[in-house]
């Protein structure tokens, strides 16, 4: 079974890895992985605005990554819930 290697971008490299059947259960593991991550160390990651994790094989190719960005974007128009959706005008 190969092994999958979750590196934070924080610098600290995994170093035991964790075998998996594929690709594909490698992915759903970094995104649950990411997910608990960004639940646990908000504060932070809103301080950086992004949180990042690369996945590697076992040679240190990296095959995917998960990225999380936190965009501050000016309030152009404000939506309440509920409201239908705003239609185009011709």
């Amino acid at each position: 079974m190969p092994k999958f290697f979750f590196n934070l971008q924080d610098g600290v490299p995994d170093r035991e890895g964790v075998e998996l059947p594929d690709v594909a259960t490698a992915k759903i593991v970094a995104v649950q992985t990411a997910c608990a991550i960004v639940s646990q160390n908000a504060p932070d990651i809103i301080e950086r605005g992004e949180c990042q994790m690369t996945v590697c094989d076992e040679q240190g190719l990296v095959l995917f990554s998960v990225t999380l960005f936190l965009t501050e974007a000016p309030a152009v128009r404000t939506v309440t819930i509920g409201d239908p959706p705003a239609t185009p005008r011709s």
